[in-house]
């Protein structure tokens, strides 16, 4: 079980839009955000920051040198929950994250996923 520090999301999107959304609605809710644009900054944080939720955008992987499977395999030291975002392959979809959520989605939705993994991480 993680110690009483504030729940943290680390926040893999190449669109600054979405993850400045989600860090205000999550400051207000007391949970810390960190965010990266490239996929090879969100391994390096997900690494050295140990959060406790992270929220990935598969098309932020498009072009990139790094497939899903990179950011399962450099979760395995510190688990973090994993919530896939987008149209995925169907390798994708059994890849052994936590959930998926289908674009185009609503922010509400995508909150209500985050809060239930972020419920689930404190519990593990």
């Amino acid at each position: 079980m993680k110690n009483a520090s504030p729940s943290q999301v680390l926040i893999v999107d190449a669109n600054a839009d979405s993850a400045e959304v989600l860090h205000a609605v999550f400051q207000r809710k007391g949970v810390e955000t960190i965010s990266a644009r490239q996929p090879q900054k969100g391994i390096q944080l997900a690494r050295s920051c140990d959060p406790d939720v992270i929220v990935l955008d598969v098309e932020s992987l498009s072009g990139e040198d790094i497939s899903t499977d990179d950011f399962l395999d450099s979760n395995k030291e510190q688990p973090a929950r994993l919530l896939l975002l987008g149209n995925l392959r169907q390798q994708e979809k059994e890849s052994g994250s936590d959930a998926i959520l289908a674009k185009p989605y609503h922010f509400a939705a995508l909150i209500r996923k985050i809060e239930g993994l972020l419920v689930d991480s404190r519990a593990a």
